[in-house]
């Protein structure tokens, strides 16, 4: 399919489809200077989508893709692999969401202190 039909099945502008192709996120054939993405292309995409909704950096993603293009995850160490991928990115957000529970107790701190201050005296 072209880029305008693959674009719209996956709901993305179409500078982003080439921009994934130039980062070779996605690895369409190229005829005529045109892009045609095949099954691959959409297996491929179906994984960014996954992937950046946990919250994997591009350069990230590539890895992982780089990784299935090459073994399809079969061997034990590729498996193990990725599994250290998706345990990094855990402790990641782990560590994100004490950062945000910390901003989080201080602003209610802060709430606190001026609902006191600004409640009128008796």
């Amino acid at each position: 399919m072209k880029i305008g039909e693959f674009s719209r099945k996956f709901q993305l502008p179409q500078h982003t489809v080439r921009y994934y192709a130039e980062l070779g996120l996605l690895v369409p054939e190229v005829r005529n200077r045109q892009y045609y993405f095949n099954e691959d292309c959409e297996a491929d995409m179906r994984l960014i989508e996954k992937s950046k909704s946990a919250g994997f950096s591009l350069k990230e993603i590539h890895q992982i893709l780089s990784l299935r293009r090459l073994s399809n995850f079969a061997s034990p160490e590729d498996s193990r692999l990725l599994q250290r991928y998706v345990q990094n990115r855990l402790g990641e957000l782990e560590d994100e969401r004490k950062v945000w529970e910390t901003r989080r107790l201080r602003i209610e701190r802060r709430i606190g202190e001026l609902e006191t201050s600004s409640a009128p005296e008796p």
